[in-house]
């Protein structure tokens, strides 16, 4: 056998072509496997949500960040990263709204009650004037989980 066909026969393989003869077919490498899920994370207790104006320099990412052009992710925060002056320009490039903050020390149960209602009367302009059958549920589990996870 010479040193071409060496070569051909790695780059062929045989296949029945549809009369029932062999015919021979250049091979297609396998795709790689697909890469392995990162590692996840455990979400910290003691987090709360904060409006992006509201993010100061130095606080931390409690839950993952995406921040998007058009429809394709472009920036990732992952849980741990501090806020920089770069990292607030960035969101609000990315139009990101909300933030999961680190927050060893959750508010007094008076605040906490102000920032319910906050967010109870912030549902209830999104979901105007009534939310539909659809939407029924998502509400009431909004309103039932509250706005902090702490």
């Amino acid at each position: 056998m010479s040193v071409q066909d060496d070569r051909r026969s790695e780059v062929d393989v045989e296949v029945a072509s549809l009369d029932g003869e062999s015919a021979s077919a250049p091979s297609t490498p396998e795709p790689p496997p697909p890469p392995p899920p990162p590692a996840a994370q455990a979400t910290p207790r003691g987090y709360s949500w904060l409006a992006t104006m509201d993010l100061q320099p130095g606080m931390v990412i409690a839950r993952p960040v995406v921040g998007t052009t058009g429809s394709r992710a472009t920036m990732h925060l992952a849980i741990g990263s501090v806020i920089t002056v770069d990292t607030l320009a960035q969101l609000v490039n990315k139009g990101v709204e909300c933030v999961a903050i680190l927050d060893d020390h959750p508010p007094d149960p008076e605040t906490y009650a102000g920032i319910v209602l906050r967010y109870e009367a912030r549902l209830r302009q999104i979901f105007e004037p009534e939310p539909d059958d659809t939407c029924r549920p998502l509400f009431e589990a909004l309103i039932d989980n509250g706005p902090l996870e702490c």
